[in-house]
């Protein structure tokens, strides 16, 4: 019996809570749009960084790939592509050299999951996109920590181009990328009505 996309989801969501059992701050979203919804990563893992893991079931096909490793590289720290094994070899040939790989195995109709490479971190990311993460009040508090200017004027302020103000900025180096990924980090894990939820150690 094939393994569904829900079963390696099971295994993986146990495997990123023993890779982050020391770090009670680590919460775990499934589904997590990106880049304004380009594109979405199956699990994503929020803690001191943001982890993405892109699954790929034995039944899937690699056809969507190239697209979603452009949007991913935009956003996260560090990267996984979790695929079965007649998709390892493909991969290797697709994915950056900085993606992690974890290899999943069929143990009587439950999934194995095997470290195959680990992550390294991505040091190209990309400013708009992790704005587009955030919404409009997100966007004002980032903006007046970081005296963008009054309240009022960030009100009046399309969504779109406070993305693009903020952007600049930071590309400018007149906001520290690190300051806006710690900000993101905050507001995806403390979001009211989010999916994200801490795991229990």
């Amino acid at each position: 019996m094939r393994l569904k996309d829900s079963d390696v989801r099971m295994s993986l969501h146990q495997e990123i809570k023993e890779h982050f059992l020391y770090d009670n701050t680590t919460h775990v979203v499934d589904e997590l749009q990106i880049c304004n919804g380009v594109a979405r990563i199956d699990v994503a893992a929020i803690n001191g960084a943001l982890h993405g893991y892109e699954i790929k079931s034995e039944s899937d096909t690699l056809i969507r790939l190239p697209n979603q490793i452009e949007q991913y590289n935009k956003v996260f720290d560090f990267m996984y592509f979790v695929c079965a094994e007649n998709q390892i070899d493909k991969a290797y040939q697709i994915i950056p050299q900085w993606w992690g790989i974890y290899l999943v195995n069929n143990v009587d109709g439950l999934a194995q999951l095997s470290l195959i490479r680990e992550a390294k971190k991505n040091e190209n990311l990309d400013s708009f996109s992790l704005l587009q993460f955030l919404n409009k009040d997100e966007l004002i508090c980032f903006g007046l920590e970081n005296n963008l200017g009054l309240p009022s004027a960030l009100k009046r302020t399309q969504k779109y181009r406070l993305w693009q103000i903020l952007a600049d900025k930071v590309d400018n180096n007149e906001i520290e990328i690190n300051k806006l990924s710690d900000f993101l980090r905050l507001s995806l894990k403390t979001r009211e009505g989010g999916r994200t939820h801490l795991i229990q150690m």
